[in-house]
């Protein structure tokens, strides 16, 4: 038995495919694909045509190059012209891990312009300050410790201002003078 593939992302071309029905009688694709960077290996895509799966189970086919109508002539209309991007991931089914492919994307996942290496590296350190403010436990840390300034700044001008702060001021000191206080009594 060869070893599991583990999960992540693999470039893969399409091998073969055919339709078929669940156990509870839905339609049904199976593309088999072969592992481009793992020759030989070939893991098999089920996608559905219920309501629910029908959207991604189409976009599955698109991305494997078909851009045609009619399912059943998928390889006259271009079905296995496109090398795709499998999404595998392992399940775990009746007591046992498998391995699944989750999602079935076109080659960059769409990106027309990919950015990679020096400028992906240049593009993310011209992030770093926006990603800061924008993360609620930085930007609250932040507002925090600006709040935190604002308030020992209030208190060191209290501080000056009613006891001289050590400036040899004495704002709020009573005055060092010989005159005694007069007392009136009405």
């Amino acid at each position: 038995m060869s070893e599991m593939i583990q999960p992540g992302r693999y470039p893969a071309t399409v091998k073969e495919w055919g339709f078929g029905r669940t156990g509870k009688g839905d339609y049904q694709i199976a593309i088999a694909f072969e592992l481009i960077d793992h020759p030989g290996r070939r893991l098999t895509y089920f996608g559905g045509f219920s309501e629910r799966q029908a959207k991604h189970t189409l976009n599955a086919l698109r991305a494997c190059g078909w851009r045609g109508e009619n399912l059943a002539n998928l390889a006259a209309e271009g079905m296995g012209s496109q090398e795709v991007n499998l999404t595998v991931e392992h399940e775990e089914y009746n007591g046992q891990v498998q391995v699944r492919v989750k999602w079935v994307n076109p080659p960059g996942f769409g990106l027309k312009n990919p950015v990679e290496g020096q400028e992906l590296l240049e593009f993310a350190r011209s992030m770093v300050g926006f990603i800061r403010s924008e993360n609620p436990a930085t930007a609250t840390q932040q507002r925090t410790s600006g709040a935190q300034q604002q308030a020992n700044a209030a208190a060191q001008r209290a501080d000056q201002y009613f006891n001289g702060g050590g400036n040899g001021s004495n704002y709020g000191a009573p005055p060092q003078d010989d005159i005694p206080f007069a007392r009136l009594d009405f």
